[in-house]
């Protein structure tokens, strides 16, 4: 028997654009794409954006199917870990996914084996999380 697979096509924003392109942007990719990705059950579509344009981009695709997650996240719940971002701060603001373990995180700002597996642990924890 044949499964079908679902894919997921994933985009990572980074640290290019600024928020007033958020609108222009996911404007033009729902009239370019050409398929309903909304109701598409073959592909998944996710945006992955820095933490100051989550919100406002949770807002614009809401009801598109498009799934907007950050790029980043803590590992801890909350404390004194100036910089990071938890999970309950991201759900607060819409987000239920983030990148974790980029390569980029890796070798630029030292993420270890260590630290990305306690970021998965602590997602896994979390209903309705990644």
């Amino acid at each position: 028997m044949s499964r079908s697979r679902k894919f997921l096509l994933a985009g990572n924003w980074k640290m290019n654009k600024l928020q007033k392109d958020l609108e222009g942007f996911f404007t033009g990719l729902k009239k370019e794409v050409k398929f309903d990705i909304a109701s598409n059950n073959k592909v998944d579509v996710l945006f992955a954006l820095p933490y100051t344009f989550l919100e406002k981009a949770v807002g614009l695709t809401r009801g598109t199917g498009i799934t907007i997650a950050s790029e980043n996240v803590a590992y801890a719940a909350s404390g004194a870990y100036t910089g990071e971002v938890s999970i309950s701060m991201l759900q607060e603001v819409g987000v239920s996914s983030t990148l974790i373990g980029h390569s980029e995180r890796r070798t630029l700002f030292g993420d270890t084996e260590e630290s990305v597996q306690k970021r998965i642990e602590a997602c896994m924890k979390e209903e309705n999380f990644c």
